[in-house]
């Protein structure tokens, strides 16, 4: 009963991914399908977790965004300007509710219980704007660690999801052997059978042309530009290195963060700046921005869908093109078991990463804002730019080579079946 329970499962996750199902195919765990559907279900928690990410990049911008306000504001106040005894006023009491309100929102989403009301304080000798600057600047510290746990969570399921990755990459040679004996003892093709349908042509079209028996146009995609493992081993190298210095920092190293930054953004731009089409009719967008100075750093990767239709069908492939697209399969297969080793080798390199944010924790841990100097908060809140840019950078990334993958081995496995089942044995 819980075999036939778990079939059932991974026929109704596959049939919403438009893989299609051979009748009378058993589907144990370690089969491509039984994969492919235990997958379709760890990306969903995955693309969840990378959700979370990006509210907490913007409310860790926006939480930056006030402490430059407060900060705009001091400066002002000490601005020998014909209005400076007004702008010596302390915040006054609606900026400082406004700030709380803002603020509150934001912790109690992230479980921060650090911050004291600024509209409530007792000051004493102490002005509400410094004690929103201290606030503020604890909370920006909060961010960082929370941008690591969240580095840590995403790992932890990715790593789970390559292991899966590795027994596709077995069961898909396993299955182009069985293709391969099914293909020879194919005969005439079946009346009304010109034509096929299925999810399988998405998964196999690329900016809206479906390459399914065009193993070349595949391999190029695949292989060839889906070489997303070494970018992220440069940007993690990069990133690694730029949080070490800080961590291992004298006051001087701070002010060489901003060059870091450029640096991470060229990395990344060298590589991969702008669109690539992807398999499943899919666009991986990197876009990236910084400043000479590094004061000011963006980089945006998201997968998109391209906008380009999809074909509704598709010419029958022959006997002969379906022994090629098989003979593709089965080096797929290949790769996929490549990829995994490449895994494991940026993940030994995503752990170095950690580890170094980790000692730039312990380093920020009980430093309040002004004990170092200006350049130190400058450049603690410029990291965390780069470290929440990169995570997102590692997630897209990540996330573009799992769907490459995904749909490749959903496409040829359908398309395969499908083609095979148009054809009279002989």
């Amino acid at each position: 009963m819980a075999n036939f329970a778990q079939k059932r499962a991974a026929r109704e996750s596959i049939e919403g991914t438009g893989t299609v199902v051979p009748d009378g195919l058993e589907l144990p765990a370690e089969s491509v399908e039984g994969i492919l559907a235990e997958l379709a279900e760890k990306e969903r928690d995955i693309d969840t977790t990378d959700s979370e990410h990006d509210v907490l990049i913007e409310d860790g911008n926006e939480t930056d965004a006030q402490l430059d306000a407060v900060d705009a504001a001091d400066d002002a106040a000490a601005d020998p300007a014909d209005d400076k005894m007004e702008a010596e006023e302390d915040m006054p009491d609606e900026a400082a509710e406004a700030l709380d309100v803002a603020q509150e929102s934001i912790r109690r989403r992230w479980g921060f219980d650090h911050r004291t009301s600024v509209a409530r304080e007792s000051y004493g000798s102490r002005n509400r704007r410094n004690v929103a600057r201290e606030s503020l600047w604890e909370d920006i510290k909060a961010f960082l660690k929370r941008a690591w746990e969240w580095l840590k969570e995403q790992g932890r399921k990715i790593k789970d999801r390559w292991l899966k990755f590795s027994n596709q990459g077995k069961s898909v040679q396993g299955r182009s052997k069985k293709f391969g004996e099914q293909i020879k003892n194919l005969g005439k093709q079946k009346s009304g059978k010109d034509k096929l349908s299925g999810g399988f042509i998405k998964d196999l079209t690329i900016a809206g042309k479906f390459e399914g028996t065009n193993p070349a146009s595949l391999d190029q995609v695949f292989t060839k530009k889906g070489d997303f493992a070494k970018v992220q081993d440069e940007v993690l190298a990069e990133m690694t290195n730029a949080v070490d210095e800080l961590a291992n920092a004298s006051e001087a190293d701070f002010t060489k963060t901003g060059k870091k930054a450029k640096e991470l953004a060229d990395v990344i731009s060298s590589d991969l700046k702008g669109e690539h089409p992807m398999l499943g009719n899919q666009v991986f967008k990197v876009e990236t921005e910084a400043t000479e100075d590094g004061d000011s750093f963006e980089v945006s990767t998201t997968v998109v869908e391209a906008e380009h239709s999809v074909e509704s069908d598709i010419s029958t492939p022959s006997i002969a093109q379906l022994s090629t697209v098989n003979t593709f399969f089965n080096k797929v297969g290949v790769e996929i078991e490549k990829k995994v080793k490449a895994y494991h080798a940026t993940n030994q390199k995503r752990d170095r990463y950690e580890a170094a944010i980790e000692k730039l924790l312990k380093k920020v841990d009980g430093v309040k804002i002004d004990e170092q100097g200006g350049e130190f908060s400058k450049s603690i809140r410029l990291v965390r730019k780069m470290i929440g840019a990169t995570n997102q950078f590692l997630g897209a990334a990540e996330r573009a080579d799992a769907s490459n993958t995904k749909n490749l081995v959903s496409g040829l496995n359908g398309l395969l079946v499908a083609g095979i089942a148009a054809y009279e044995k002989k």
